[in-house]
């Protein structure tokens, strides 16, 4: 606590591990239960309440698991006694009309300068009023900085990278889980959400682009999967496809990073970019 007075900071800023409560199966929602939770528990319940300069606003990201969450639970009435008023809301880029879904928890708690217990209260904003007062903050949707339009292609490299290069997926990846992917086109106004494992793992990592052919529709997919399964043969027609996966500086796009943001020097592998874009804070 003492090293934090000596900082005197106004704000803290906190993104602890989302494994405790995240949705995937290999997370296990754990929750209070996880080593992982340690940290954020500590620095609210433990650290927060001894420091004598409080931080006059704090903010915390999570996946929207934490939302229902025992640890939320702990934090937000760890809060209220501290002398907090919490703001909670849940919100995705899709909202704001950026073609990608990454739906995230947001809290935002400030100090209340008054000593009347009744003022430190915990409200959920509906998503739609997030939107608006967003909106409301500049002229339209389109004048929010990140926002490129609703279509995936604004987003992507230009000129595309070419081909071949190390972001086409390699054929016998195609071949064997290509079915597994979550395929959009750049006309499209969808993408799933990048995790760390992007250009690891096939399946719930997030989206990859089709470059070629025609638009492949859920109802052609489905088409596919039922000819691969019903043959020993795996199916070739997603190798006219021309998949590749969408490179870091497109995924950052679609995180609504600004037009000059680039990796530092010593984060020059694309595997280590996925993994911090996967991360990140939109």
């Amino acid at each position: 606590p003492a090293e934090l007075d000596n900082h005197c900071a106004t704000m803290w800023l906190l993104s602890p591990p989302c494994q405790p409560f995240n949705s995937c199966v290999m997370s296990k929602q754990k929750d209070l239960s996880d080593p992982r939770s340690r940290s954020l528990i500590h620095l609210i319940t433990e650290v927060l309440p001894a420091v004598t300069i409080k931080p006059r606003r704090l903010f915390i990201e999570n996946v929207k698991g934490f939302a229902v969450s025992q640890t939320r639970e702990l934090v937000v009435r760890t809060l209220k006694i501290i002398g907090y008023r919490v703001t909670e809301c849940l919100l995705s880029p899709s909202d704001l009309g950026i073609p990608n879904q990454r739906q995230r928890y947001f809290l935002l708690a400030s100090l209340v300068s008054s000593s009347n217990p009744a003022e430190c209260t915990a409200i959920t904003i509906p998503t739609e009023e997030v939107v608006r007062l967003i909106h409301d903050c500049h002229s339209s949707a389109l004048c929010l900085p990140c926002h490129r339009g609703t279509q995936l292609k604004a987003y992507l490299d230009s000129p595309p990278p070419s081909s071949p290069s190390q972001f086409d997926i390699p054929p016998t990846t195609v071949l064997s889980r290509g079915l597994l992917f979550d395929i959009a086109q750049p006309d499209g106004t969808h993408s799933c959400c990048f995790t760390k494992g992007y250009g690891k793992l096939c399946e719930g990592a997030g989206s990859v682009l089709q470059t070629k052919g025609v638009p492949l529709l859920p109802a052609s997919i489905d088409v596919i999967a039922s000819s691969s399964s019903s043959s020993s043969a795996p199916s070739e027609a997603l190798l006219q496809c021309g998949l590749r996966y969408f490179t870091p500086t497109e995924i950052s796009r679609l995180h609504g990073f600004p037009s000059s943001f680039s990796f530092p020097a010593e984060c020059g592998s694309i595997k280590q970019q996925y993994r911090l874009l996967g991360n990140s804070l939109n």
